[in-house]
């Protein structure tokens, strides 16, 4: 993970993914130098289809977390008249995001990411404060 200061906050880069980080939990762990606090990881195997269970985030807080280049490529999959219907509309036909919902199996399956990748993305997504 790449840290990179900003004048009004913070550019985190991990998995390939940008994220701007301007207040919340991660900005304030920056703040504080513990960078212990900024989530890299899902929880461990044991926990995981519980964490599932509950772990959720808005369309907003996903889009941030995949990032600009992800995100401009899930919208030009939403266009693609190829793709069948109910998979183009789990981009964005949800204003929440559930971990364990067939919407966001879909738009993984779409966009190549494993079970550890949607994860990972659910993990940014959640600490992202808009």
């Amino acid at each position: 993970m790449d840290i990179e200061s900003r004048k009004e906050g913070y550019i985190i880069q991990a998995d390939g993914v940008r994220q701007y980080v301007t207040r919340g939990p991660m900005f304030e762990a920056i703040n504080r130098g513990d960078y212990g606090d900024i989530p890299e990881a899902v929880p461990s195997f044991s926990d995981r289809e519980a964490w599932r269970e509950v772990a959720s985030c808005t369309l907003i807080q996903g889009a941030i977390a995949m990032g600009e280049a992800e995100w401009t490529r899930a919208l030009a999959m939403q266009e693609d008249f190829d793709v069948p219907f109910e998979m183009r509309i789990s981009i964005t036909g949800y204003s929440e995001w559930n971990r364990n919902s067939e919407a966001i199996d879909q738009l993984s399956y779409l966009m190549g990411y494993d079970a550890e990748q949607t994860d990972r993305l659910f993990v940014r997504a959640m600490n992202v404060t808009v």
